[in-house]
């Protein structure tokens, strides 16, 4: 097992979630506002960066955490996927009442990675 991955892992529970011009990020590299206002700069608008930055893949670190023998199918890796949108959904209600968002399960079989997505249309 490695602890560095699962503590990263965990760590993605606590994510702070930026308001910038109305739309949500998941600061999941702990960058903080200023940081992630230049990376956002590097991208046409806020809207396209949000769509970009806001998908958060988690297939290696569980790879690394559990080996390589699960699918996406399994029960197990959709209750992490259920635990970080829980984490994320109260954090954004709590502080941004009236925003309108969703966190999508994101799976990319082409690829082999899943993880999750929040989103504002």
């Amino acid at each position: 097992m490695d602890l560095f991955m699962l503590s990263e892992l965990i760590g993605f529970a606590k994510s702070d979630i930026l308001e910038i011009e109305g739309r949500l990020f998941i600061d999941h590299d702990n960058l903080g506002l200023e940081a992630f206002r230049n990376k956002i700069a590097e991208h046409a608008s806020v809207a396209e960066a949000q769509y970009w930055m806001n998908i958060l893949l988690l297939k290696s670190y569980i790879d690394n955490i559990v080996g390589d023998d699960w699918e996406f199918t399994d029960e197990r890796a959709k209750s992490i996927l259920k635990s970080l949108q829980s984490a994320w959904t109260f954090q954004i209600n709590a502080k941004y009442p009236n925003a309108i968002f969703r966190i999508d399960t994101f799976i990319d079989e082409e690829a082999n990675d899943f993880g999750l997505w929040l989103r504002q249309d």
